[in-house]
């Protein structure tokens, strides 16, 4: 196989960091996010799909607590929501040509399938190889949608995905093309959906899908954790809320989840580097362009549905 490298790109003056074990850790000073989140469904061509209800909320839970997790502990670096799109404005060719490669996060909440297609305003959106890339500043892509990384064949979708024989060379493929620098890509591997439930009878608190993000931030950038770790735990979170935790006699709509991630291998001045391991406090502030090969993992919480 070829040996790889890692390129590096540098900006100076909007970084600070440090070096460990002859790798160096950098921050930047300026923190962008990207995020398209589609509620209404009612104009979408080529889709069949139900309004979702929750979409919007999970945006803007998602950003609120990265937000306010990274200014109480870094309060040196300026967040920027600078790319809000939201139903009509969430349209492909939005998500497509716009410069995403210069946030750090992009977040996209809707409907997705197992055939690699997100599901926008305007249209169904099937992604081959290189329809989108991310790179450049973007170190973390999130699909909140469902099946999206399910890179296994059509008929064994629920299958193990370590045993070769399950898996579709041409998905591995496309979430491969993906990779244009960004570290990791992290979505879900069954169906997932927004919900609710009363955390107690006599009140009218609730468990909702969105805690998940405050988990999330809490895990990854308050605690310093590792991010598929993290990651996990916070949907393991959500789900024992829902199926452990709610008011007695009433119905739990979560069946299960399956998280999942894509991430990559690099050598990094002769030290392996496992992009699902990333901390926020160690982050690599630079595009990862070399590796083997694109990696995916997944976990099932419940009894994840796949539809």
């Amino acid at each position: 196989m070829k040996k790889i490298s890692l390129l590096f790109i540098i900006i100076p003056a909007i970084a600070w960091g440090w070096t460990v074990g002859g790798i160096t850790i950098r921050f930047p000073s300026s923190f962008n996010i990207s995020t398209y989140a589609i509620g209404d469904y009612s104009h979408t061509v080529g889709c069949d799909c139900k309004d979702i209800p929750r979409t919007i909320g999970h945006k803007d839970r998602f950003v609120g607590q990265i937000t306010n997790s990274i200014n109480e502990k870094y309060p040196n670096i300026v967040v920027s929501h600078v790319r809000d799109r939201v139903d009509a404005s969430a349209t492909v060719n939005s998500f497509l040509n716009e410069n995403t490669d210069d946030s750090e996060i992009v977040f996209f909440s809707g409907h997705g399938n197992s055939m690699q297609s997100l599901a926008f305003y305007d249209r169904v959106q099937n992604f081959g190889i290189g329809t989108k890339r991310f790179g450049g500043r973007t170190r973390w892509v999130f699909l909140d949608a469902c099946m999206f990384l399910n890179v296994n064949k059509e008929d064994r979708l629920n299958a193990d995905l370590s045993v070769n024989e399950n898996l579709d060379d041409n998905k591995k493929a496309v979430v491969a093309s993906m990779f244009n620098g960004v570290h990791a890509i992290l979505g879900h591997y069954a169906s997932t959906s927004g919900a609710s439930i009363r955390k107690h009878w006599y009140s009218t608190a609730r468990w909702r899908t969105d805690d998940q993000f405050n988990y999330f931030a809490q895990y990854f950038i308050k605690d310093g954790n590792e991010l598929w770790d993290l990651y996990m735990s916070a949907i393991k979170k959500v789900y024992k809320n829902f199926s452990e935790n709610s008011a007695v006699g009433y119905v739990n709509p979560i069946k299960g989840f399956r998280p999942a991630i894509a991430y990559v291998r690099a050598n990094i001045n002769g030290k392996e580097i496992d992009t699902s391991q990333e901390k926020f406090e160690n982050m690599y502030d630079a595009p990862i362009t070399s590796y083997n090969q694109v990696r995916i993992k997944a976990v099932a919480f419940g009894s994840p549905e796949y539809y």
